[in-house]
């Protein structure tokens, strides 16, 4: 039987095995880009999905957004919304105290989007709420809407007028 302690063979063995550990270091930073890339890959892919799905779901010839903002709303607490579009509740929102305050800040609220047909409609808002002095007030804003073939947004502004009464909703169309 032969002895294999031949000074060579002992200095090999130890540079194979960092030439495998360098090897196995190489594939796994590799391994590592490619699950990166993949991850962008699949980031870039939810980005074209969410767009693709909104596109489906509210294209631009029947696409409808209605927003709700509070100009100068004075000492008036609003307390619930209401939106019908031909006699359907389509969206409502009771508000909370934060929600008032971004609203008082500025903020617009989208307050419904949808798909509707082409032609005439009819879109209730029924605003809820409280003057300053506690008492309870409610409007009703009817508007008759000409939807057509492109994208129509709605702006519903509650305002409080200048005498201290009800306050009262604004309405302005973008086509």
């Amino acid at each position: 039987m032969r002895n294999y302690r031949h000074p060579l063979i002992i200095f090999l063995i130890p540079l194979l095995m960092w030439t495998v550990n360098l090897s196995a270091a190489e594939a796994n930073n590799s391994l590592s880009a490619d699950i990166g890339a993949l991850k962008q890959d699949v980031i870039r892919l939810e980005q074209d999905l969410a767009t693709l799905e909104k596109e489906l779901l509210f294209p631009d010839n029947t696409r409808l957004n209605v927003f709700l903002s509070l100009d100068k709303p004075g000492d008036f607490a609003l307390e619930s919304v209401e939106l019908l579009i031909d006699d359907q509740v389509v969206a409502s929102h009771i508000y909370k105290p934060f929600e008032l305050d971004a609203l008082r800040a500025g903020a617009i609220q989208p307050l419904y989007q949808g798909n509707l047909v082409n032609g005439r409609h009819r879109m209730t808002a029924r605003m809820l709420g409280r003057q300053a002095s506690g008492n309870p007030a409610r409007h009703v804003k009817p508007l008759e809407i000409d939807k057509k073939a492109r994208a129509l947004f709605v702006e519903l502004r509650v305002t409080a007028p200048d005498k201290p009464s009800e306050p009262v909703i604004q309405v302005t169309t973008w086509d």
